[in-house]
């Protein structure tokens, strides 16, 4: 480091490697005393310089700047499937950045992170909340490791605060509900294969939409799920890797739903032949009447018809009341969860708590029975 005074003011200057490598002079104006500059340079360049001498004044990036010219080109971008990226823009561009993007880097600490938070579960839900907060906590570790800008985590100790509302345990559908949908939505609706597709399988909506022909094994009475639809714009965008890897399974069908889905499979097939040039064969098993693949914001009329019929539910109600009515018929909760496609058995117990709940106190009364 160098130090030399002009006029009052004493400067430091020192050579350092740009990213492409090549050598670049920084100089700073360090202070009125010669001690005060050189104290100064030492503290920049242990700020902005690596130990192979490469420079990178982070000082001076503002949040918003990393988020969408190094966290979302870098990382989001590379690493996470298309629906998780939608989710990730959506949450930087319409909170994180309103809210911190005017900050510079080293600036976001755990207090300002809070502070975040705190604000989002005033006005959203836990969910929401845990979202923002993980984009956040992503970011800032991708920003300490590999990319070296900051050298603390400042998500470290940040917490969700506590609802003061309970939560609601979701209901399924009750067996005079589910004779109205299939009132509403018969054989020859658009809105049947999927609806069927969930009732008897517990698929999610997702799955449900990106299904193929092909992936029916009508022989061995199975299906083969392995991706899944997601919406952006109100297009389906067709995702060949599901929501987990515990969600790629293989799930068997009942004889009812494999009648029922060779019953879609000859509607199709007489909807092509009355249509002509203008069907368009796509392969998916949930279509409209011309063949094109059904969108999630397609699907959205079926949650306004359940608010409207029933006052609540949707159609992931579907999936939970398949879900429900396996574990009350005494299915295994092992086998429910995998047919269901969940990471691990913990999360169908505590989604299905209160259903375990009377089992247990079922199997209570039975011991009392049993051995008096």
């Amino acid at each position: 480091m160098y130090l030399r005074k002009r006029g009052k003011i004493w400067y430091f200057s020192f050579y350092v490697k740009d990213e492409r490598g090549k050598s670049r002079l920084i100089e700073r104006a360090g202070g009125r005393t010669k001690a005060e500059a050189e104290r100064n340079g030492r503290r920049l360049l242990r700020d902005t310089v690596d130990r192979t001498d490469y420079y990178s004044d982070n000082r001076a990036m503002l949040f918003c700047d990393f988020l969408e010219g190094v966290f979302l080109p870098e990382y989001v971008e590379v690493f996470l499937r298309p629906a998780t990226q939608r989710t990730y823009r959506a949450a930087i561009r319409l909170h994180i950045i309103p809210e911190l993007g005017g900050l510079p880097l080293i600036r976001v600490n755990a207090r300002t992170v809070q502070r975040f938070v705190n604000a989002l579960a005033s006005k959203y839900s836990r969910s929401t909340t845990s979202t923002m907060l993980h984009v956040v906590s992503r970011a800032m570790r991708y920003a300490k490791n590999p990319c070296g800008f900051i050298d603390f985590d400042a998500c470290v100790g940040v917490s969700i605060p506590p609802s003061t509302e309970a939560p609601k345990r979701m209901e399924p559908f009750s067996p005079n509900q589910i004779e109205t949908l299939f009132s509403c939505f018969p054989t020859v609706h658009d809105f049947y294969a999927p609806m069927v597709l969930s009732y008897y399988t517990g698929m999610r909506q997702g799955e449900c939409l990106a299904l193929k022909w092909e992936d029916v094994d009508f022989e061995h009475k199975e299906i083969y799920i392995h991706a899944t639809m997601f919406d952006d714009g109100g297009a389906g965008v067709y995702q060949p890797m599901p929501k987990t890897r515990a969600s790629v399974r293989t799930i068997v069908i009942s004889d009812t739903l494999a009648d029922i889905l060779r019953s879609v499979q000859r509607l199709q097939a007489e909807r092509k032949l009355a249509a002509g040039k203008f069907y368009r064969d796509s392969g998916y098993v949930c279509t409209n009447g011309i063949g094109k693949n059904l969108t999630a914001s397609r699907m959205r009329y079926f949650n306004q018809v359940c608010r409207k019929k029933f006052g609540a539910g949707s159609f992931h109600t579907l999936r939970h009341t398949h879900a429900t009515m396996l574990l009350e018929s005494g299915v295994e909760l092992e086998l429910v969860s995998k047919r269901l496609g969940h990471a691990n058995i913990n999360t169908t117990a505590g989604i299905y708590s209160h259903i375990t709940k009377r089992r247990s106190d079922a199997l209570r009364s039975a011991l009392d029975t049993v051995f008096g």
